[in-house]
């Protein structure tokens, strides 16, 4: 009976140990990497999402203002029904800067990302 366990091939415990514990360490190691590049993959979505968004507002935020002889015409109520269809944007500041010009800025949800801006010409306005 000793002779049936010395001549049969196999892997120590002390063997399959090791195994384990490598296999557990390299799992860590991948995970971690994995769990970081999502990190900064969601980041890089919301930042997109928030730009994209961001844009599309000050676009339509400048095509209202432009459909108006005078810019103070433009009621506040407009310029908010626009920033209830953006989740990431928290609100548009219209603000006068000279006699020329006005600033258009769009705030965001998250106060990590910058605020987009323009600077649109009074005199300028088309029909549509």
């Amino acid at each position: 009976m000793v002779n049936r366990f010395k001549n049969s091939s196999g892997f120590t415990l002390l063997e399959l140990m090791m195994v384990s514990a490598l296999m557990g360490i390299f799992l860590i190691v991948i995970y971690s990497v994995l769990s970081h590049n999502f990190h900064f993959l969601n980041q890089y979505n919301n930042e997109k999402k928030y730009s994209h968004q961001a844009r599309i507002a000050l676009e339509k935020t400048v095509t209202l203002i432009r459909k108006y002889e005078n810019w103070t015409e433009v009621e506040t109520s407009e310029i908010k029904n626009i920033v209830q269809h953006f989740d990431a944007v928290k609100d548009i500041l219209v603000e006068d800067n000279d006699d020329k010009t006005l600033k258009i800025t769009v705030v965001p949800e998250n106060p990590v990302y910058s605020a987009l801006s323009t600077s649109l010409r009074k005199d300028r306005h088309y029909d549509p």
